[in-house]
């Protein structure tokens, strides 16, 4: 099993290395190109939500919380901007679907969550061209829909066809 949870900073302005350092000195912090990383020892019991974005505003930067368990296939994402809540997704942490999905999707997103070569194994275990349309579908639309598995709709329609054999 393994867990990260760690946040980042855009190292622009005041947001340097040396002052991300002082106010978390106990923790790993590293400058990789642009951004500033504090990665936390174990598992915080809640994203500390309220810090990030208060860090955001006194750096007038970018902050990113990322956190997953490889085991439990558990995803968290949040972004702030100068305070602002800019994204917030969180796949897996209680149950095997999408739990919180805040915010305007991010570039990121499509290649990530919809990436067109997962779509291609999905198309190749496709029984029929109604469940092939379905998953070109969802991958189109790449929507995150908060409730939903990750490809909720195909399982859906193949559990449809399966008891309809």
């Amino acid at each position: 099993m393994s867990s990260f949870n760690a946040f980042y900073l855009k190292a622009d302005g005041k947001a340097t290395l040396d002052a991300i350092r002082q106010g978390f000195d106990q923790l790993a912090v590293e400058q990789h190109r642009d951004f500033i990383g504090v990665q936390l020892a174990g598992a915080p019991q809640k994203t500390p939500e309220e810090m990030l974005s208060r860090l955001s505003v006194m750096f007038a930067t970018d902050v990113f919380w990322l956190s997953f368990e490889s085991a439990m296939d558990c995803f968290e994402f949040h972004h702030w901007q100068s305070g602002r809540h800019m994204r917030s997704l969180v796949y897996g942490m209680e149950e095997r679907m999408w739990e919180r999905a805040d915010g305007a999707p991010e570039s990121w997103e499509r290649d990530f969550l919809f990436h067109p070569g997962k779509m291609e194994c999905e198309l190749a275990d496709a029984e029929d061209a109604e469940l092939q349309e379905t998953i070109r579908r969802v991958y189109r639309d790449a929507k995150v829909e908060v409730g939903h598995e990750e490809s909720d709709y195909v399982d859906a329609l193949r559990r449809s066809q399966w008891n309809t054999r």
